[in-house]
């Protein structure tokens, strides 16, 4: 049932990143691995905003 939890938070996720809004973008990263912890994508967001928000203090 990942079409409707996992796919729109990590699309909502993408779409927020591409607008500027990183908080709300976060947001959504989380969401989805609140649903799949181990997916790829999931890791592979959360260390790119660990990375982000670690840069921009």
């Amino acid at each position: 049932m990942d079409c409707y939890n996992y796919i729109p938070y990590i699309q909502l996720c993408v779409c927020y990143d591409k607008i500027g809004n990183k908080q709300k973008s976060y947001e959504y990263n989380e969401l989805a691995g609140s649903v799949k912890p181990y997916d790829d994508y999931y890791i592979y967001n959360k260390n790119y905003f660990k990375n982000y928000f670690n840069d921009n203090q």
